[in-house]
């Protein structure tokens, strides 16, 4: 629509979308310009008002979801998942002729392998699933969240007595003037003057008082996130948005490998793997129900010889650890 009404690029071609992106991005059309990682006023007058350029700001964050996507497609597990027998980095890719994801490895390094999009990452959202917090750890993030929240809700009271004593002091001061003036101990241009500084200093005091009483101080929606992610992962994951995933990805996973199409081996992250050592976190395996109940004392064992012989057989079916 834009080429049609006119809008060419410097050598006469259509003006690509991430150039739009950067325009509606850049302070610059509204006199300013960005310094050091400030944004600072210029000289230059603005092409655009505040309101159209925090409107375009708006709707641009309304239709990209609040996530930057300059390329066309975004793989969720780009740079985590890797073919274990060549090494390679597994890519998402979109086949045209099959309309279909896959993540494949690189050619160059031998790795000829493509695993449908969404068989992988459902394979991964069943592997957040093993993981288990122990009811210690959960318990303790539950109490280091209400003390944060308790320390924040004192701090903001802390704030507002204060902001509400410098409005009692202006006031004050406000009302010794006037009874200033009706004493005719002070002249009507100087009480007009003051008058004005102690009204302009109360509403400012009023506005910042505003600020504070609307602020939620400590981030509930953060804390909130936390305690839904220690309580269930796969399914806090699963509702999350595609930037929150990755994010969640970043927390549990160093390196995915992939064989045959299956995760083969899982490396978790140095802090996790900490985590784990500490028996904060427990991966469930994947034993017959029989074995997980036993093993967490979720029923209670017979040890008749059938249960003992059922007990050995599964341990060689399926192993007792997954890959850590």
């Amino acid at each position: 629509m834009l080429y049609e009404m006119g809008l060419r690029s410097k050598n006469n071609k259509r003006v690509y979308r991430s150039v739009l992106y950067a325009i509606l991005k850049n302070p610059f059309y509204l006199g300013k310009f960005l310094y050091n990682g400030v944004i600072i006023k210029g000289n230059h007058d603005p092409l655009t008002t505040p309101e159209i350029f925090d409107s375009c700001d708006r709707i641009s964050k309304l239709h990209n979801q609040n996530a930057c996507r300059r390329r066309k497609y975004s793989w969720l597990l780009n740079g985590f998942a890797f073919c274990q027998e060549h090494d390679a980095r597994l890519c998402g890719d979109w086949s045209r002729k099959k309309s279909k994801a896959y993540y494949h490895g690189s050619v160059l390094k031998g790795c000829r392998h493509y695993t449908p999009l969404g068989d992988l990452e459902n394979l991964v959202v069943e592997e957040l699933g093993k993981i288990q917090f122990t009811e210690e750890f959960t318990q303790a993030i539950i109490d280091k969240a209400k003390a944060l929240v308790n320390r924040s809700r004192e701090a903001k009271q802390s704030d507002i007595q204060a902001v509400q004593n410098a409005i009692k002091a202006i006031e004050m001061k406000r009302s010794v003037l006037e009874d200033a003036l009706l004493e005719k101990t002070v002249d009507s241009e100087t009480f007009k003057r003051k008058h004005n500084e102690l009204t302009i200093d109360l509403q400012n005091r009023d506005g910042e008082l505003a600020t504070i009483e609307n602020q939620g101080g400590f981030d509930i929606d953060a804390t909130v996130a936390i305690l839904d992610l220690v309580n269930n992962i796969k399914e806090t994951f699963t509702n999350a948005n595609f930037e929150a995933k990755r994010h969640y990805l970043s927390i549990f996973f160093e390196k995915i490998e992939v064989k045959d199409k299956k995760i083969a081996k899982v490396i978790y992250t140095p802090l996790f793997q900490s985590l784990i050592e500490a028996k904060t976190v427990r991966i469930r395996t994947t034993l017959l129900p029989l074995i997980n109940a036993f093993m967490n004392r979720e029923v209670e064992f017979s040890f008749t010889f059938q249960n003992i012989q059922t007990v050995f057989e599964s341990f060689k079916i399926q192993p007792l650890y997954s890959n850590v």
